[in-house]
């Protein structure tokens, strides 16, 4: 199923509230254009509360700050049409992982709980097994854990990132997708590809593709002849017309992934019981 995107403004969530909390993090960094970009278009959709690390967090996935303290302070981004008395930014930037900023956000920092949240726009994809290592999808995955609707959303790397469009069909997919009413937690993994607008964006429904990436080193030599290796990114291949996240993003399509933050495997744990049960039958005939 694809959804075909109007290029006639946007529609809400059914039954719900423009006015929402909304907290917005990434894990690019609080200087990140991607994450500006985004505050601007989710303000159509309430209030923004920006809570971001302060240096680029790509590849943390979800690791957390535990052992040692961390600091966070308010934000203050300056814009040359505005002076510092005039623009006031909620935010805060964490000396931390994406994961902490969500957390931090939602159990010290937010005077209420977020109705959503979401991370980006990353500058890249993350399909496929990257889904494990991004710490743009790990934030939203905080955020479920704590029982909110999460958004992640990346836009796939060029020599011009276009987030500007990127950020209002992001705004499309929450309006199509999410469910307000649903009575738990959303987890919604989005992929944008470079190049498209909202006009000709096309929303597909994907699964994560689970098949390992392509994960060679470079190996080289410093001055003092040690030496050391430098990780290379490169995706599996395409597989034709798949209803996979990397497959759909290759065809063009804008990506939508469902995530769940349960990692059991409930058709192993299925045969277990019944085995369980078996073993315990055989055990009450000795």
């Amino acid at each position: 199923m694809v959804i075909l995107l109007a290029s006639t403004g946007f529609h809400c969530w059914t039954g719900t509230s423009i006015n929402m909390r909304i907290l917005l993090t990434n894990d690019d960094g609080i200087n990140a254009v991607g994450l500006w970009e985004m505050k601007k278009a989710l303000e159509s959709l309430g209030d923004v509360t920006v809570i971001a690390p302060l240096t680029e967090q790509s590849g943390v996935s979800q690791q957390i700050t535990y052992l040692s303290p961390l600091f966070c302070e308010r934000w203050q981004q300056e814009s040359e049409q505005e002076s510092k008395q005039e623009q006031k930014q909620d935010a805060w930037v964490v000396h931390g992982t994406p994961s902490d900023c969500v957390k931090l956000g939602i159990t010290e920092l937010l005077p209420q709980k977020p109705e959503l949240v979401v991370s980006g726009i990353n500058s890249g994809l993350n399909t496929g097994i990257n889904t494990h290592y991004s710490g743009t999808v790990a934030a939203a995955m905080e955020a479920a854990i704590f029982g909110v609707d999460a958004v992640a959303i990346s836009l796939e790397h060029a020599d011009t990132f276009d987030f500007v469009s990127a950020a209002s069909i992001a705004i499309n997919c929450i309006s199509t997708y999410l469910d307000p009413d649903s009575g738990t937690s959303q987890l919604l993994n989005i992929n944008i590809p470079t190049g498209t607008s909202v006009e000709n964006a096309i929303l597909k429904p994907t699964y994560m593709k689970q098949t390992r990436n392509l994960d060679r080193y470079i190996k080289r030599e410093d001055p003092k002849n040690r030496t050391y290796y430098w990780s290379t990114d490169t995706p599996p291949a395409v597989e034709g017309h798949s209803a996979s996240d990397v497959d759909a993003v290759h065809a063009g399509f804008v990506s939508i992934t469902p995530l769940t933050i349960d990692r059991t495997n409930h058709e192993t744990l299925s045969k277990m019981s019944q085995l369980r049960h078996h073993v315990e039958d055989s055990s009450s005939d000795i």
